[in-house]
């Protein structure tokens, strides 16, 4: 399903329901209802970012923004990690945050951590945009 941005009476961008779109854009639209969409721009900035630098260094990278295959869900409540990277078997889990969601986003960040927890050779970092 693809969303449309609007203004709520607050000022955040929230996602309305429009036409068809791909995983990637429906994920990023649900982002928006919690994001104003400069902090959006700059966090999906710092994941491309990260992710292009990982390439340069050899890894495997899958990222949730546009031009990537998306990273597969994760624990029950299936979160999906900004980057998810793979090098000679080991691997890294990264969670790009804005200053708004960094307290927020506490559970999925336990999820991440029990899943790397989990497997050796495994890392999770939060970058902040």
């Amino acid at each position: 399903m693809q969303y449309n941005r609007v203004n709520d009476t607050l000022g955040w961008q929230v996602a309305k329901p429009a036409a068809r779109c791909s995983v990637n854009a429906e994920r990023t639209a649900t982002l928006m209802a919690r994001r104003q969409e400069h902090h959006q721009q700059k966090h999906d900035a710092k994941v491309r970012q990260i992710a292009l630098g990982l390439e340069r260094e050899g890894w495997s990278v899958q990222a949730d923004i546009p031009g990537y295959d998306q990273p597969d869900p994760i624990g029950a409540d299936q979160r999906v990690p900004d980057i998810w990277a793979r090098k000679k078997g080991a691997e890294r889990l990264v969670e790009v945050e804005t200053k708004g969601t960094l307290s927020r986003d506490t559970d999925q960040h336990a999820t991440f951590r029990r899943s790397v927890g989990q497997k050796q050779r495994a890392s999770f970092v939060i970058e902040e945009a």
